[in-house]
C-alpha cells in the first residue's frame, strides 16, 4: 500500500529540492492504509504525514501537471483533520454561491454571491473549511468578499512548493498566506 504512494511520488517528481526532501521523508516513515467511511481512503504515518488515495472514478481538469495528483491529500496531520493538497479538486468548475463555503450557502453566511471566472476549480480547503481555487492558467486564487472577486495567492508551482515545505516543517500550508487570506482563516 505505501509502495503505491512512493511510486506515484517517484514517477511525478518535477526535480524540485522540496520534492526530493518529501520523498526522503516518505521513505523514512511507516504508512498505514486508513479507511474513513465519509472521508475516503488515506495513507497515513500517524499524525506526521498523510496522503489521500485517488478514487478510481476521479476526474481532474485536463491542464493539470502530473505532480498535482501525486500529492493528492498531502497534509502534515491526522486523517480526520480537514484539508489536504488538492483534496477538493475535480473537473467541475466553481459555482456562484459556494465560493466561501463548499456547502453552497454563501448568502446565508453573509458572503456576497458573484460569478467565478470561467476555468476556475475548487482546489483545497483552509483549516476553517473555506476553499481556495485553481485557474486554468495555473494560478491559486481565493474569493475576496470586499472586492467581490478572486485574488491571486500564488502560481500553482509556488503554492505546491510551499505546501510541500510546510508539510516537511510539520506546519499547515496556510502559514504562507495568512495576510492574503485573513478573512478565510478566522
Amino acid at each position: 500500500m505505501s509502495d503505491a504512494l512512493r511510486q506515484r511520488l517517484r514517477e511525478s517528481n518535477p526535480g524540485w529540492t522540496e520534492w526530493n526532501d518529501l520523498l526522503a521523508l516518505v521513505e523514512s516513515l511507516e504508512f498505514q492504509r486508513v479507511e474513513q467511511e465519509y472521508l475516503g481512503i488515506f495513507f497515513a504515518a500517524g499524525d506526521r504525514l498523510c496522503f489521500a488515495e485517488i478514487d478510481a472514478d476521479a476526474a481532474f481538469p485536463p491542464f493539470l501537471p502530473d505532480y498535482v495528483p501525486a500529492l493528492y491529500g498531502l497534509k502534515p496531520d491526522e486523517v480526520e483533520m480537514s484539508g489536504g493538497y488538492a483534496i477538493e479538486l475535480s473537473d467541475q468548475e466553481a459555482q456562484r454561491g459556494n465560493l466561501f463555503s463548499p456547502l453552497g450557502n454563501d448568502a446565508a453566511l453573509g458572503y456576497p454571491e458573484f460569478d467565478p471566472p470561467a476555468g476556475t476549480f475548487p482546489f483545497q480547503a483552509t483549516n476553517t473549511g473555506a476553499n481556495v481555487f485553481l485557474t486554468a492558467d495555473l494560478a491559486i486564487v481565493a474569493p475576496d468578499a470586499s472586492k467581490e472577486a478572486f485574488v491571486t495567492l500564488d502560481t500553482l508551482e509556488a503554492f505546491t512548493r510551499r505546501s510541500i515545505q510546510a508539510a516537511l516543517d510539520n506546519h499547515n500550508w496556510t502559514r504562507f498566506y495568512q495576510t492574503q487570506m485573513r478573512d478565510l482563516m478566522d
